[in-house]
């Protein structure tokens, strides 16, 4: 790859040297060259050579324009693509922080209220069809950040973009270290049987 892009730069090199040269050499060929002693003469010289080379540079001068509008596109797609991930890795962090207080909470006796809940699922599928029955503020929340989380991980899944799918792959590990798959796992399948819309490739856990 790196060798292909050195010999494109030489040739184009060589083309232009060739472009600004040719013209001279011809012209030599065919008049001479010299210090002449009239006017004429150089005018003559001056109206031939600008003529050619006017719209040879002006070619010139229209790619040069034409890659650097195409450098400043890549810079400025780069700088957004770094700033969206940067901010993504903040959002992140703060919907899995709200998911692991929630998870934190206990009762009376020490045990996690809504912990045990989710990870029930996990042992028995059948327990979403009586999922409105064991409901609860607890879950609702854990579902508001889960979902945020779930769209996070949906914008960085871009196959065709090698510097999204790399920080996809970190965050979903991210994601796990935090929350251990387990967790990850159940709120994929509580959060699909509570979404409306049943699409489960939002379910990055859920096999």
């Amino acid at each position: 790859m790196e060798n292909n892009k050195n010999n494109t730069h030489i040739f184009a090199y060589v083309l232009l040297i060739l472009a600004l040269l040719t013209p001279v050499i011809i012209y030599t060929s065919q008049f001479g060259f010299g210090v002449w002693g009239s006017h004429s003469e150089w005018s003559e010289m001056g109206s031939a050579l600008g003529g050619i080379y006017t719209p040879i540079l002006t070619i010139f001068m229209v790619v040069i324009l034409y890659r650097q509008t195409a450098i400043q596109a890549v810079l400025a797609k780069h700088t957004f693509d770094t700033n969206r991930i940067d901010k993504s890795k903040k959002q992140l962090n703060y919907h899995v922080s709200n998911i692991q207080k929630v998870l934190g909470i206990k009762d009376l006796n020490g045990f996690s209220i809504s912990l045990n809940k989710i990870l029930a699922v996990n042992r028995d599928m059948a327990i979403l069809d009586t999922i409105d029955q064991w409901y609860d503020p607890h879950i609702s929340q854990l579902l508001v950040d889960w979902y945020n989380v779930q769209g996070i991980l949906l914008s960085m899944d871009q196959p065709e973009e090698s510097e999204y799918i790399m920080n996809h792959m970190q965050f979903k590990s991210f994601v796990i270290t935090q929350l251990t798959y387990e967790v990850c796992d159940a709120l994929d399948k509580i959060g699909y049987q509570r979404n409306k819309v049943k699409d489960k490739s939002l379910c990055y856990f859920w096999n």
